[in-house]
């Protein structure tokens, strides 16, 4: 099939980020000037995603794998019941916390946030916290779960960052996310402490690894790349000077137009230009050029 045919039963899912939005850009920008920062023990930049995960069991017990024969599973599973994986990750440190939870409501979100700020990170003054726009992932569910007092200490040492709506991969823990997916949860789990131990084992050997990540994308990068996200205005420079007065123009003069006759689109073409007397050029009797000196071909 010819690649340039359209395929009507075909579709790619991708997150398809606004174009010309201001509040994208803003947002955007604030996310990559964080991760610029360098490596501050008293103020850790940390990423937070989440995901959705189903519990799965086996209808039948696999059949294990045996030389010239892999491992076979039946393609019917049980469903188990599903949960939501908490990820935490600082990139400069290579550090990682993964945790399992029946729910992802305000509470456990409130719950995730003190268990970071009082036994991940205890000394930190203030922890700069980059994550995307969940409903939960807010300060207000801290209220939602403990008292005012205890609300108002811990929000106090949160710098919250959202990455942008529709612009999730800017959150590096949503990265991290997917290796977990690949290296971790690539099989069927159908109980949640087995689950929450296999996560132990991929933070531990993860960590003991200090896989740091090194993130290139810069704003240099995204204004030049990325500058379609931008509103017009901000791609548009000041007008100083007329443009016609250094750069090269062309007037084609349609000798069949019916509306304007040729002799009135040369006035008009003549209008910027200045008109070399006839054979000046003797290849080209109908060669104009600009008072700059640049040459005009009509």
């Amino acid at each position: 099939m010819p690649s340039r045919q359209l395929r009507p039963h075909v579709k790619k899912c991708w997150t398809i980020p606004p174009a010309a939005n201001a509040a994208f850009a803003a947002a955007m920008e604030d996310v990559l000037a964080v991760y610029r920062r360098p490596l501050d023990p008293a103020r850790p930049v940390v990423c937070m995603d989440e995901k959705p995960y189903q519990l799965l069991g086996h209808v039948r017990d696999p059949l294990p794998a045996r030389p010239g024969r892999d491992r076979r599973e039946d393609n019917e599973y049980v469903r188990s019941g599903t949960c939501s994986i908490f990820c935490w990750v600082e990139p400069l440190r290579g550090w990682r916390r993964v945790d399992a939870q029946p729910r992802r409501t305000r509470v456990d979100w409130a719950h995730q946030v003190e268990h970071l700020l009082t036994v991940d990170y205890p000394d930190a003054a203030t922890v700069v916290l980059v994550m995307d726009n969940l409903n939960t992932h807010t300060t207000a569910s801290l209220y939602e779960a403990f008292d005012p007092a205890k609300a108002f200490a811990l929000a106090q040492r949160l710098e919250i960052h959202h990455t942008p709506k529709h612009g999730s991969w800017l959150n590096i823990a949503e990265i991290e996310l997917s290796a977990l997916t690949r290296q971790c949860l690539d099989r069927r789990i159908d109980d949640l402490a087995v689950l929450n131990t296999e996560l132990a084992a991929w933070q531990q050997h993860t960590n003991s690894n200090q896989r740091q990540v090194d993130w290139h994308f810069t704003t240099d990068d995204a204004r030049v790349k990325l500058r379609h996200l931008y509103p017009t205005g901000c791609r548009r420079k000041p007008v100083t000077k007329a443009g016609w007065r250094t750069v090269p123009s062309t007037y084609i003069i349609c000798e069949q137009d019916q509306a304007l006759p040729p002799q009135e689109q040369e006035k008009l073409a003549a209008g910027p230009c200045r008109l070399r007397p006839p054979g000046f050029f003797a290849s080209e009797p109908w060669h104009r050029t600009l008072p700059c000196g640049w040459p005009l071909w009509v």
